[in-house]
């Protein structure tokens, strides 16, 4: 076969490159990051990739410490020691792994290596090769998908859970209501004065105890859809404190539970009124529900540091420690039946949750069984002092 002139051409071309410029052509060609150090941690070799990747140019990143110049400070004291037995041999080396690494402008990414010891003639090893991968985008991919497919299981525990509800907890006290009013209906005749008062006490109940289950689950429901807007404005805490008073007083008033709060009157609060109301609503009512009769309750605020603390605090049958963590949830939190056996739907505690958190703040509980329980909310206070006269 004839020779080909071009091939011959390109053949004296690279007849005339000495082997250590191929190389590094040939490094440079590679879509991989390439890296090179000797057994002390210094860079003997990048390839272009690697300038790419880290954001330096070669001059930047040859004969400079691998260790102290190019991986985040956070892992370095976990790293160094046994990358230096890596280096001295001691220990041989894991041909895969992934570790950050720290570019020029201080962004940290995830490297796939693959690493090869180099030896000399006599096996001593006298320094280490690695080829990298950026797989960042496909980690950060990988987390959004555990993120999406965790708020999915969540999402689908949630619709259980409201469902639930619905099935159970709204058509339970629906037929109380309707067996009530039957026997009512069918022997108010024969009944006398007490027995009628009975009934129509126990329908006004469970009436005012649906209503409230109700407009929870719409609340709730509008949380899920985002119909719900954050709204805030300026308001008085105490003004919004004896508005929920007035909401439960009927209630706490049947077990001769007393209301109080030590408020600040000049206190402002910015916040959304409505959510701030079904909040300290459902708390108070948790608080009175779990009170015995000729207990006491208290709203306690506090302002520190541009923060508003407000605290429910009574003197009831307490909290289990094991149901504490549960409490917020959704899914795993079980109703406990009240001091008078009154029955919960813990949907309450997860909308307070919801709304505390549109307001960027946490809420939580302090409690011992036996001993009462303490439910807090702290939320920005965007707080000032009224010039009320």
């Amino acid at each position: 076969m004839a020779n080909n002139p071009k091939k011959q051409e390109l053949n004296s071309q690279l007849g005339n490159v000495n082997a250590s410029d191929k190389f590094q052509s040939l490094l440079d060609c590679a879509g991989v990051m390439f890296v090179e150090m000797d057994t002390r941690g210094i860079v003997t070799l990048i390839n272009k990739k690697t300038c790419e990747v880290f954001g330096y140019s070669e001059s930047e990143m040859l004969g400079k410490n691998w260790f102290e110049n190019f991986l985040p400070e956070r892992i370095r004291e976990d790293i160094l020691p046994i990358s230096k037995k890596l280096l001295s041999g001691e220990i041989e080396s894991t041909e895969y792994y992934e570790n950050p690494i720290l570019t020029k402008n201080k962004e940290e990414k995830i490297i796939y290596w693959h690493n090869a010891l180099i030896k000399d003639a006599n096996g001593k090893v006298v320094g280490h090769l690695s080829s990298g991968e950026d797989i960042t985008e496909g980690k950060r991919a990988e987390q959004r998908l555990q993120e999406s497919e965790h708020n999915l299981k969540a999402a689908n525990a949630t619709k259980d859970k409201f469902f639930s509800i619905i099935a159970h907890d709204l058509s339970s006290p629906f037929n109380a209501i309707i067996g009530f009013s039957n026997l009512l209906l069918q022997n108010h005749a024969e009944y006398g004065v007490q027995q009628r008062e009975n009934l129509i006490k126990l329908i006004s109940e469970s009436s005012k105890s649906t209503l409230d289950l109700l407009e929870n689950l719409l609340k709730w429901a509008r949380t899920q859809t985002g119909e719900i807007k954050f709204n805030p404005n300026l308001f008085t805490l105490e003004e919004i404190i004896l508005v929920t008073f007035e909401q439960v007083k009927e209630i706490a008033y049947q077990k001769n539970i007393q209301l109080a709060y030590d408020v600040d009157k000049k206190i402002l609060v910015k916040a959304d009124e409505a959510m701030l109301e079904t909040v300290l609503r459902n708390l108070l009512s948790n608080a009175i529900k779990f009170t015995p009769k000729n207990g006491n309750i208290e709203v306690i605020a506090t302002e520190k540091d541009e923060s508003l603390t407000v605290s429910v605090k009574d003197n009831g049958m307490g909290i289990k420690k094991e149901k504490l963590k549960t409490l917020f949830t959704s899914v795993e939190n079980e109703s406990t039946r009240g001091t008078e056996n009154e029955k919960g739907h813990g949907l309450g505690l997860i909308l307070c949750k919801e709304f505390i958190e549109k307001h960027g703040g946490i809420i939580f509980v302090e409690s011992e069984e036996g001993a009462g329980s303490t439910f807090s909310f702290i939320i920005p206070s965007g707080l000032q002092k009224a010039e009320l006269n």
